[in-house]
């Protein structure tokens, strides 16, 4: 099959959850025999508008990011652009949409360039964008927020109604898919995640791993990689992470990752005195994730 895979994200470097899921997608299409593009959005100007990724295309369009419209529109004539120079000389047998508003313009007004269209949802657009944009007390704030939100909401609704499948990777998308957009529950597939094993499994000699991540070898070791925004429920953890008492002193919480919830992490680590058993470790590059 001929595949193309539309996102907001590069598949070429995994720092999110988002870019790690279209990677291994696109690859693992590749493997099983397809012909696999990704059309996706530059994240700079200075960027390689074309490189390939594990036997995979990635062609990417530009942006303007002076205000929500220019943005809006030059997403989609980037994406339009990128997708007719890619069918001049055949079509897709199937095309993917990772993220909205990329996969809005091709899906409405380039529909046959693909047999079929299908939409991945990672989480809901608008709840993503609440979470990360936190609203100053103006009311001209308040105002752009919402909107900007509700925009969101309805460009999601607009691809995902036009799209033949919705898939989802857990049965709590799956519910908030259904509620939020009032998708028939026939047309969404559950696809949950899953670790590679060929890279995720125990290490042969796990003291010695411990000794050169500066983890500690008599406690037992917790370890979560997240965004760090609200709806992860990192201070939840937080919270049950100290009402563990003695028993929390023989473990160590690492938490992985960086965002805008890091300062105030930081300060109910302090709160609860949990210094000596929680560990924020920042970003982890991908090359160290397995270890």
């Amino acid at each position: 099959m001929k595949i193309l895979l539309l996102a907001e994200v590069s598949a070429e470097r995994v720092i999110g959850g988002a870019e790690r899921v279209l990677r291994q997608q696109a690859i693992g299409l590749v493997a099983a025999g397809h012909q696999v593009d990704l059309l996706t959005r530059a994240s700079k100007e200075t960027v390689p508008m074309e490189v390939a990724i594990g036997g995979a295309i990635e062609r990417r369009f530009p942006v303007s990011t002076r205000n929500e419209w220019s943005f809006v529109r030059s997403t989609v004539q980037g994406a339009l652009s990128v997708l007719d120079r890619s069918t001049k000389k055949t079509s897709y047998d199937l095309a993917v949409i990772h993220q909205a508003l990329t996969g809005l313009g091709p899906l409405y007004l380039r529909r046959k360039a693909a047999a079929e269209w299908l939409y991945i949802c990672h989480s809901l657009a608008h709840e993503e964008y609440l979470t990360r944009i936190e609203a100053s007390p103006s009311l001209w704030s308040k105002l752009r927020r919402s909107v900007n939100a509700l925009a969101r909401r309805g460009i999601e609704w607009l691809v995902m109604s036009r799209c033949r499948r919705i898939v989802v990777l857990s049965e709590f998308m799956r519910q908030r898919v259904m509620a939020t957009h009032g998708i028939a529950p026939e047309r969404i597939v559950l696809i949950p995640g899953a670790a590679d094993p060929a890279h995720f499994r125990p290490a042969a000699d796990r003291q010695a791993l411990r000794g050169t991540l500066g983890l500690p070898q008599d406690r037992t070791i917790l370890f979560t990689v997240r965004n760090l925004v609200p709806r992860m429920g990192l201070e939840m953890m937080l919270e049950a992470f100290s009402g563990l008492g003695k028993a929390g002193q023989r473990c160590l919480l690492v938490i992985g990752g960086e965002g805008p919830l890091r300062a105030r992490l930081e300060a109910a680590i302090r709160q609860r005195q949990l210094e000596q058993v929680v560990r924020l470790a920042g970003f982890i590059p991908e090359e160290q994730l397995t270890a």
